[in-house]
């Protein structure tokens, strides 16, 4: 006979999120989990109970197993409700196992495949020590924005979990709460489990699973007949963070009193836990995951979360140029990914503008040309996908700053005196735009915005350097190479444009570029360019 799962859903507020979170759970990967659901309302906010029961009783959907609505009383609190569920479980014994979600959370299409793997262990509790989140901003932390207002921080690389949680989750027993993180989450209990009078602190308005992993960790060091689990696996929860009604958002505004809490956890906790006071959560048993579920790879984790976004009512505070997207794809490329590369090259592409640089050596004529051209291509146009950095030396500001004050466009200035097209890799500013288009004001003989408005950001430049250029005869001594690599139609490359992304195969044939320069001053830019870019099979003609 087959294990029977109860899978719970608190919900206080927010239907969107729960009807969400709800199809999270009843359209899982193929799994042999034989499972019924519960959502359990616990809210003061008058009428949301109906609200549940009518959005239910009107939605289609397929599953076999069985659904039910219950509403417990409410103190404002999540503990409140979080215990209503354990206390379901309780009383319903024809279920083996709980599985406990909030209902403004999700979780991943191959959860539950995960958790019947861990059925193996015989485990009597499982507990979630941290999670993917969906954040309202960037936290500076490895993910991928999925809007200019949505960022989706995932662990799929993270190389140290249990080094970094046993780092990171300070003891309550010597810390303010500001600096405690709850250690786990709780989010499986068998019938032996919920023998220990599993119970989460009904005064808490956020930290209220602070208890309850105490409570675990203390029956896992001294109950040698309990399976207690701490689960690293990056793949069964999504935690929300955009819920504005959420304890997270309420403490963050300020909503709920951090003084209060913490001095309610140091009398909860008084005279209690003393087997596990010295906060050794080596002591604690580990079932790790990582990469294992091919049924679901990081890609898939990002269009299930961008397509799971597309149904929320939701408007955040952009922070998209925030994002040094290009550092992420570095990263990408080093841990061979190439699809997560794309997925950041979508972004660049739909959200990021772009970085258009050159050096001024005192080229005023060739400036204002630039200058005019530029602003008809945007009063042509009506686009604004460009940033214009000016490389210079001090004593040509004046020269600058005169030149393009008539223009109603901003202009970036970086000193540097011994200019050459590997330094945009020096500034952190190349970390925060899509594409990258050099000029050689020297050489500037065209309008090439005309090639920008006709199909240079249209094309995947992944590997690639674009080299604006005029049809015409190569004569020069790598002519025989180039006809080699590129045919007899030939084009020949002018000094003027280099167009490119930023990433670490650019990266390298530009510092080669300067290194084989360097070492031969006769060869001109142009077949410096032609040599490198042919060469490393990264020349492509427009």
């Amino acid at each position: 006979m087959n294990n029977k799962f109860l899978i719970s859903l608190l919900t206080s507020s927010m239907l969107e999120y729960l009807e969400e979170s709800f199809k999270s759970v009843i359209n899982q990967h193929q799994t042999d989990l034989e499972y019924d659901v519960l959502i359990m309302v616990n809210t003061l906010k008058k009428n949301y109970f109906q609200e549940v029961k009518e959005w239910l009783d009107k939605f289609t959907y397929s599953f076999s197993g069985k659904v039910f609505i219950e509403e417990s009383e409410s103190n404002g609190k999540p503990g409140k409700g979080h215990n209503s569920v354990l206390t379901y479980f309780k009383k319903h014994e024809e279920y083996d196992f709980i599985l406990t979600f909030d209902g403004d959370d999700f979780i991943y299409p191959c959860a539950l495949q995960n958790i019947n793997n861990y059925l193996q262990y015989s485990p009597d509790i499982l507990m979630l020590p941290f999670s993917d989140i969906l954040n309202s901003q960037y936290s500076k932390t490895l993910g991928i924005p999925l809007r200019e207002d949505i960022y989706l921080n995932f662990n799929n690389y993270s190389k140290t979990m249990v080094q970094t949680w046993k780092k990171h989750k300070l003891s309550p027993f010597d810390h303010h709460i500001q600096l405690v993180n709850t250690a786990g989450r709780l989010i499986f209990v068998s019938r032996k489990g919920i023998e220990l009078n599993l119970h989460y602190d009904e005064n808490m308005g956020l930290f209220d699973d602070v208890h309850i992993f105490l409570q675990v960790f203390e029956a896992s060091v001294l109950k040698n007949d309990l399976n207690v689990f701490i689960l690293f696996d990056y793949d069964i929860l999504l935690y929300n963070r955009l819920n504005q009604d959420s304890v997270t958002v309420k403490l963050d505004k300020k909503i709920i009193d951090i003084q209060d809490e913490n001095q309610h956890l140091v009398k909860s906790i008084q005279n209690k836990f003393y087997p596990i006071r010295d906060w050794d959560l080596g002591r604690l048993k580990y079932l790790t995951n990582r990469n294992c579920n091919e049924s679901f790879t990081l890609t898939d984790k990002i269009h299930f979360s961008d397509k799971l976004i597309q149904q929320f009512n939701y408007k955040g505070n952009p922070f998209i140029q925030d994002v040094p997207i290009n550092l992420y794809q570095i990263y990408a490329l080093e841990n061979n990914d190439d699809s997560l590369y794309r997925e950041y090259e979508k972004r660049k592409i739909k959200y990021l503008t772009n970085l258009l640089f050159f050096h001024y050596n005192n080229e005023k004529d060739e400036l204002l040309t630039f200058m005019n051209q530029f602003q008809n291509y945007k009063a042509r146009t009506n686009i604004e996908n460009f940033d214009i950095c000016i490389f210079t030396e001090h004593k040509f500001l004046d020269d600058i700053r005169s030149i393009i004050s008539p223009f109603s466009i901003s202009v970036k200035i970086q000193i540097l005196p011994d200019f050459h097209i590997t330094n945009i890799f020096s500034y952190d500013i190349s970390n925060y735009y899509a594409k990258f288009l050099y000029i050689h004001l020297k050489s500037l003989k065209e309008n090439v915005f005309i090639w920008i408005e006709n199909q240079l950001f249209e094309k995947d430049i992944r590997y690639f350097f674009y080299v604006l250029q005029n049809k015409g005869t190569i004569e020069n001594r790598i002519s025989k190479l180039l006809i080699e690599h590129v045919g007899n139609d030939l084009i020949t490359i002018q000094d003027a444009c280099l167009f490119f992304t930023c990433n670490i195969m650019t990266h390298k044939s530009l510092l080669l570029m300067k290194h084989f320069q360097s070492k031969n001053q006769h060869l001109s830019l142009k077949e410096i360019l032609n040599l490198i870019l042919i060469k490393n099979n990264m020349f492509q003609i427009i």
